[in-house]
């Protein structure tokens, strides 16, 4: 399932994507509702920092994706908590509704304003980041 029109290489290259996928981590306790509903522009409220956007935050390294989680400013998360690295396609995004990351001027994330169906999703890594 492609979300609206694929991006071309010309438009991710002005995004400075490179790779083949996209990476996003999240609370391992969140996959059933990621499943269910897919990845939500602003997720399920358990947010990491509370500059958070209404967007999916993707990243073109799965390390990169991972710190985020393991910086939380989120007090409520438990320290036991485990984190789960889900790797998307980039031919799955829609290149009308993906931006560089506002939140991260250094680059190498994105902000996506649609959410991405968990049948274009993969789990590639789950662990705890205590």
């Amino acid at each position: 399932m492609q979300l609206d029109a694929p991006v071309s290489s010309s438009q991710f290259a002005r995004l400075g994507v490179t790779g083949r996928y996209f990476y996003h981590a999240t609370w391992t306790s969140l996959l059933p509702s990621i499943q269910e509903h897919g990845l939500l522009p602003g997720g399920s409220g358990l947010r990491n920092w509370e500059a958070s956007e209404n967007f999916v935050y993707l990243a073109g390294d799965p390390d990169v994706a991972e710190s985020f989680c393991e910086i939380t400013e989120n007090e409520a998360i438990d320290e036991e908590e485990l984190v789960s690295v889900l790797r998307i396609p980039v031919s799955a995004i829609s290149a009308t509704r993906l931006a560089l990351d506002s939140q991260n001027p250094g680059g190498g994330t994105w902000q996506f304003s649609g959410v991405i169906p968990w049948s274009v999703i993969e789990v590639i890594e789950s662990q705890s980041v205590s």
